[in-house]
This record gives C-alpha cells, structure tokens and sequence, in this order.
C-alpha cells in the first residue's frame, strides 16, 4: 500500500488572497509529489517481474512536464477532495499518458529503430516482453 500521507507531505496550497498564486512553485511541487508517488507504485514489485518494471519506469520516467496528473489533482482541489485520494487516479492517467507514447511506437519497432523510439527502451521492451511471454505459457 503507498503511502499517501507522505507522497502529499508538501501538497498543501498557499492560496493568500493578499499575494498572487504561484504557478510554477505549485507544479514544481505537484509534479515532485507525483514522481514519487509513481515510483513508490513501480518500485512495488520485486523480482522476476522487475524486468517489466524497469521498463516502465523507463518509460514514465524519461522526462515530462505531468501536466496530465497536476490538472487532475487541480480539477479535483476546485472541487475541495482531499488531494492523497486523488493521487493513485493522478498517477493512473500519467501511466497511461506513457503506455500511450510507447504503444504509438510499437508499429515503427518492426521496421526500424531510428523512428521515436529509443534504441535502449527498445531493447528494454524485448527483454520485457520475453519475460512476460515466458511466464504465461
């Protein structure tokens, strides 16, 4: 189970009427908060599937502004839910933002490895896929 109370240890937001919102400190904090929560998710498993997990976290992990995961914790802020329950579904949408750009790529994999895809995730996915293909036949 993740630790919630401590992923949103600093999601507090100043929100003074007297000073003027601070945009780029909130989604530097927010997006701090959400890579750790996703990595407390991906570091969850251990053994013969951290194969798999490496190449998650590759993927969600190669830079990003997580835009996708602040918006959905924001919308649901305006809303007055507390931000620790919103977190998982935060972290959900930015890993199927990930599964997204790394599907978009899979048709260009067969042909060749100098479209989107990296060379090294490349091989990170046949590994994976040979890992998981193993274990459920």
């Amino acid at each position: 189970m993740l630790d919630y109370d401590r992923a949103c240890a600093a999601i507090l937001m100043e929100s003074n009427s007297a000073s003027a919102f601070d945009i780029e400190g909130y989604l530097r904090r927010q997006s701090s908060i959400i890579d750790q929560a996703l990595e407390m998710q991906l570091a969850r498993y251990p053994g013969e599937s951290q194969t798999l997990f490496q190449v998650l976290r590759y993927g969600v992990f190669s830079g990003g502004k997580r835009i996708r995961p602040i918006l959905t914790i924001a919308a649901a802020e305006i809303f007055g839910a507390d931000a620790k329950h919103i977190l998982p579904f935060a972290c959900a949408v930015e890993l199927i933002h990930a599964y997204s750009l790394i599907h978009d790529d899979l048709p260009a994999w067969t042909t060749t490895i100098c479209g989107a895809a990296s060379p090294l995730l490349t091989r990170y996915m046949a590994k994976a896929w040979h890992c998981w293909g193993a274990t459920r036949y």
